[in-house]
C-alpha cells in the first residue's frame, strides 16, 4: 500500500505518493511561524504545533523528526521530546492521539513503526523558558522543521504523511471559552539542577503549590504569598516530578517538572 490519500481533501504533506520511501533518505520541509512574534512585558507565550499524521517504517532506524528553533535555525530542540515541554490542565497539550484504537500516547512520542492509522498529535513548547534559558531575546520568528530519514536497507514501506498541520502562539491570559487555553504559571528553567522560578499569571489569594514525585508522594508544599518565586531542590534526587496549583481549594493545573544532577 502507498499513501495516496489525504486526511481531509485534497492535499498533505508526504513521503512519496507513487512509491515506498527510498534508502538513505532524508527529506525535510519547514513551517515557519512569525515574524512577528509578539512579547508581553518581555516574555514569550507558549508555541502549539497540532496535526493529523500517519506512519508505516522499519522501527529499527527509519524515523521521523520534529525540530523546532527560535534563533533563526542556528539551534535546535527535539519537538517530540520532552525538553522544555508545556502542559495546560490537560494532558492532551502533549499527546499522540490514535484515531485507530481511541489510545493516547502522553510521553516519549515517536514517530517510527507502523501507526496503523491516522494520528492526532498536539506539542506544546514552554517558548519562555526556552529563551531565558539561552538567552534568546527577543525573537522573531519560531521555524519547525519536519525530517524523514532512513537508512540504506530497502524496506518498501509508506513512509510519513502530515495532514491538517497547524501552528498556534498561545496569548494568554485568556478565557476558556475562547479557545481552551488556561496560562496560570510559568516554570524556568525547566528542566532545572540546583531551583527552578515560578512566575503566576493570576492573584496568588489563597493558593498554593505541592509538588509530587512519581510515585504520589508529597514531597514539597508552598503556600504562595506573592507572583515570583523561587523552588528550591534541596535534597530531591534528580527525575520527573509533578507540580500543581491549587487555588480556592481547587486543583487548577498541574505541570512536569524534571529535575536534573
Amino acid at each position: 500500500m502507498i499513501f495516496n490519500n489525504s486526511y481531509s481533501p485534497t492535499h498533505s504533506i508526504v513521503t512519496d505518493t507513487l512509491n515506498t520511501y527510498p534508502v538513505n533518505d532524508s527529506s525535510v520541509f519547514y513551517a515557519v511561524y512569525g515574524p512577528p512574534v509578539f512579547d508581553y512585558l518581555g516574555g514569550y507565550f507558549p508555541f502549539q504545533i497540532e496535526f493529523d499524521h500517519r506512519f508505516n517504517t522499519d522501527s529499527l532506524s527509519d524515523f521521523g523528526f520534529i525540530k523546532i528553533s527560535v534563533d533563526g535555525g542556528n539551534t535546535w530542540i527535539n519537538g517530540l521530546s520532552n525538553e522544555f515541554i508545556y502542559n495546560y490542565d490537560t494532558p492532551l497539550d502533549n499527546s499522540h492521539v490514535f484515531e485507530n484504537t481511541g489510545t493516547t500516547l502522553y510521553d516519549s512520542l515517536t514517530v517510527t513503526g507502523n501507526s496503523n492509522g491516522w494520528i492526532h498529535s498536539r506539542i506544546t513548547k514552554d517558548v519562555y523558558g526556552w529563551i531565558l534559558s539561552h538567552g534568546y531575546n527577543p525573537i522573531d520568528s519560531i521555524i519547525v522543521k519536519f525530517t524523514f530519514q532512513s537508512d540504506s536497507i530497502e524496506n518498501y514501506k509508506d513512509g510519513w504523511q502530515i495532514d491538517n498541520l497547524c501552528l498556534n502562539y498561545l496569548v494568554g491570559p485568556i478565557s476558556v471559552n475562547e479557545n481552551k487555553v488556561k496560562y496560570f504559571f510559568n516554570v524556568y528553567p525547566n528542566p532545572f539542577n540546583s531551583f527552578t522560578n515560578i512566575e503566576l499569571q493570576t492573584e496568588p489569594n489563597k493558593s498554593f503549590l505541592s509538588l509530587y514525585n512519581v510515585f504520589g508522594q508529597n514531597v514539597k508544599t508552598i503556600n504562595i504569598v506573592c507572583s515570583k518565586l523561587i523552588i528550591d531542590r534541596g535534597n530531591l534526587p534528580s527525575g520527573l516530578y509533578f507540580l500543581q496549583f491549587t487555588q480556592d481549594n481547587k486543583v487548577i493545573t498541574t505541570k512536569k517538572l524534571i529535575i536534573i544532577d
